[in-house]
């Protein structure tokens, strides 16, 4: 991103490889272009930054405490690492006008990120995206000069949220149910300090690993799926802990282990989410991603309540609870948001919330129900890794339709392409907005049907 014209938003943000096409002169523009299109629509007064564990993470974040100082804006920095959420929950506590966060979330190590969070502790939507996006196209020879010279600065304040947070996450918990084991694996990210210090503070006992700080994440990626969360597989079932819980990089998803290895992702943990609060009536509307699973459909239909599906990315889901148009949203990547809390996923208290409902029904029993009574349907999630994958998918997909087309099947393009068939089966292909990769996910209630349309999807992109 050489060009600062044509430095574009993705998914959650702007996001590059370190010092390729992400560097000091990205964040300063992405920082400057942001500050002068909110102070357009409204007075920018205080500003929040913060950022991750990855490489130059700091030192990015003190070119953006430099770019909010050169418009005399009070600016807070953050002490050490801190959470995405974290950062959006602070933000909306002492009121701060706009917040970015240097993150790339759950990419592997060599990539970093800018995320821009709007007043109400959620991350931009679309539209502001793109007025950002039109002032660094339109204003780029003016934003030049203006980041000739980057240099680190020191805010005006520096704080620490964590014991904050954490006393908050703690208040909003029963101590009730029984006391567990559980293995804590931050993946060597910005949670550490954080569930490990929620959980001991509810009487539970727990174990860490992969507990410091490391821009390489230990050689792993900082997402917790696959075999990034093995070795927190093999201590919770060699050591019979009751469970094991793991974020990504910047704390906004969460996965969980049960005893026998088996792994609760971003399905499983809305699947609970929902049954539990339907059945307590304490939710109308739930929103899920178009890639996440339909038996949450299915949920809401039995107790008569209303979803709403969305493109792929918590903003999406954050502008339905900020105007109360959902009380719950989730996506298959790991993330829930509630209404009663930020409009952004928050993978610390998500978990904390299911290690409390372990501790008193069991996760597993709670998921045996759900399955009994609306069955249990695969669900496949594939990479197909291409240099650019919104140009590789707009070539190709009307040959996907084609190739993926049947009767009675129903077409979606609110997200890349989706379709969905009468006997419960749907497929969704859709560029990454983070990573060079076009992404693949099907469901249904037979496994061969799932692999065939993979198969055929995967033929179609590699041709």
């Amino acid at each position: 991103m050489s060009d600062i014209a044509s430095i574009k938003f993705g998914t959650d943000g702007v996001r590059g490889v370190i010092d390729f096409d992400f560097n000091e002169r990205v964040v300063a523009a992405v920082a400057e272009a942001s500050l002068r299109y909110f102070s357009r629509k409204h007075d920018i007064h205080k500003v929040l930054v913060g950022y991750d564990t990855r490489r130059k993470a700091e030192h990015y974040a003190k070119i953006v405490v430099n770019i909010c100082k050169r418009h005399d804006i009070e600016t807070t920095l953050v002490a050490r690492p801190t959470p995405t959420p974290v950062v959006s929950w602070y933000l909306r506590k002492y009121k701060y006008d706009l917040a970015f966060q240097i993150t790339a979330s759950h990419n592997p190590p060599q990539y970093c990120g800018i995320k821009v969070i709007n007043w109400h502790g959620a991350s931009i939507p679309d539209e502001d995206a793109e007025g950002i996006t039109q002032i660094l196209s339109k204003e780029h020879e003016d934003i030049e000069e203006v980041i000739t010279t980057l240099e680190p600065s020191m805010p005006d304040v520096v704080i620490d949220p964590r014991d904050e947070y954490v006393e908050y996450v703690v208040s909003l918990l029963e101590k009730s149910g029984r006391k567990l084991r559980v293995c804590f694996d931050p993946l060597y990210g910005t949670t550490i300090g954080y569930t490990d210090k929620i959980l001991t503070e509810l009487g539970h006992e727990v174990k860490k690993i992969h507990y410091e700080f490391d821009p390489s994440f230990g050689g792993l990626s900082p997402n917790p799926e696959g075999e990034n969360l093995s070795e927190l597989r093999k201590m919770v079932t060699e050591e019979k802990f009751d469970l094991g819980i793991a974020h990504d990089g910047d704390g906004d998803r969460v996965a969980l282990v049960l005893s026998d290895g088996s792994v609760l992702g971003g399905n499983e943990v809305l699947l609970v989410f929902t049954y539990v609060f339907a059945s307590e009536g304490k939710i109308r509307t739930v929103a899920r991603t178009v890639a996440t699973t339909h038996l949450v459909d299915k949920i809401c239909d039995s107790f008569g309540i209303s979803l709403v599906e969305t493109p792929v990315g918590i903003k999406y889901i954050a502008e339905l609870l900020i105007s109360g148009k959902a009380d719950l949203g989730g996506e298959e990547s790991g993330g829930v948001a509630f209404r009663w809390h930020i409009p952004e996923k928050d993978g610390i208290l998500t978990g904390c919330m299911l290690v409390q409902l372990h501790a008193k029904q069991g996760l597993d029993n709670i998921l045996r129900t759900i399955y009994e009574k609306y069955g249990r349907p695969v669900y496949i999630k594939r990479g197909v890794k291409v240099s650019d994958p919104k140009k590789v998918f707009s070539e190709r997909k009307e040959k996907l339709k084609e190739a993926l087309s049947q009767e009675g099947a129903k077409i979606s393009e609110i997200d890349g392409l989706k379709l969905t068939y009468p006997d419960y089966t749907w497929i969704l292909v859709r560029p990454s907005g983070t990573e060079p990769i076009i992404r693949i996910y099907c469901e249904s209630v037979s496994p061969e049907k799932c692999e065939q349309l993979i198969e055929k999807a995967m033929t179609v992109l590699s041709s």
